[in-house]
Parts: structure tokens; sequence; C-alpha cells
């Protein structure tokens, strides 16, 4: 049996200090339509295009996951990541204001009670 796709019921905003660059940074993550998938966009780049979460935009880092599309680019992906599989959340966008997602607690916790 196939379950049916899953977004969030409303917009939430969330904002944090990055882990590795130390710069504060917001989220604003967008409830999508089915069939969207979840994806990154750098507002603070006008004119940047949408990073899909999807393993052709990965770009060589060590030590976390780099994504990105043209000159945009956004790392430190991991946590929130791992907590939108636990919650089976499959289309999103991610509206962020810089580099680097904030790093909250160190772990997914923060993102899933957002």
């Amino acid at each position: 049996m196939q379950r049916g796709q899953r977004t969030i019921r409303r917009e939430i905003e969330y904002r944090g200090r990055g882990l590795f660059l130390g710069e504060e940074v917001s989220l604003k993550l967008r409830p999508q339509p089915g069939n969207t998938g979840i994806h990154f966009l750098r507002v603070d780049m006008p004119g940047s295009l949408p990073i899909p979460a999807h393993v052709g935009f990965l770009r060589g880092q060590t030590r976390r996951i780099l994504l990105g599309r043209g000159e945009a680019e956004v790392e430190g992906i991991e946590h929130l990541m791992a907590a939108l599989s636990g919650l089976s959340i499959d289309n999103l966008l991610i509206e962020i204001t810089g580099r680097e997602v904030p790093a909250g607690d160190g772990s997914a916790w923060v993102f899933t009670q957002l």
C-alpha cells in the first residue's frame, strides 16, 4: 500500500545560528502542493532558483551536506532533512536567509517540534 504525499499545515518560521559559519539565519517553511518535492530557496540572493533536495544538486563538502544551484548554495541540512523524513514530509519550500541551516540544539529535535 502506497501512502499519500504530505506537507505541513501552515507556514512555520525559525531563526538561529549555523554550526560551522556561526551566522544568524532564518528559515520559513512553506507548504507546497503534491509532486513538488522539497526545495531550498536563498531569499537573500535575489534571482536565485530553488535548490531541490536531491542528490543531483550535491556539491563536494566534508562533514556536512552542501547543495547548490548556480551561485546559490545551502549546507548543514542533515538534521532538518532527517526531521522531514521522520515526519514523512514530501513537499515543502524552505526559504533561507543565508548559506547554512540553523543548528538548533545539534539534533533534529528542534525541527520536529516546529
